[in-house]
């Protein structure tokens, strides 16, 4: 997948955890199915965004399958690795050019 896709679905789903007023297992669900399930680890263009891509979807699959099993701490860990990525593809993307 293309750097910019990868970029652009991370973004997608910062804002969406931002704007919604949903607990924050309630907001991560909801930029799992908006986006981020449809990345691949595959995807990722390095071995720290696979690293860290890995960890997201475990606690992504954890949170769809009960929303009780991440406490606030992990689904905290959770949102700031969804940003780190974004930083990472768009700092891939700035190298890039």
């Amino acid at each position: 997948m293309e750097i910019r896709k990868i970029r652009d679905t991370f973004q997608i789903a910062i804002h969406s955890m931002a704007v919604r007023p949903n607990s924050l297992q309630d907001r991560l669900i909801d930029a799992g199915r908006e986006g981020l399930c449809q990345l691949k680890i595959e995807d990722m263009p390095t071995e720290e965004m696979k690293h860290d891509f890995r960890e997201v979807s475990k606690s992504l699959i954890r949170l769809m399958e009960d929303s009780s099993a991440v406490n606030d701490q992990n689904a905290r860990e959770t949102a700031n690795l969804i940003y780190s990525l974004y930083c990472e593809a768009q700092g891939e993307i700035e190298t890039a050019e």
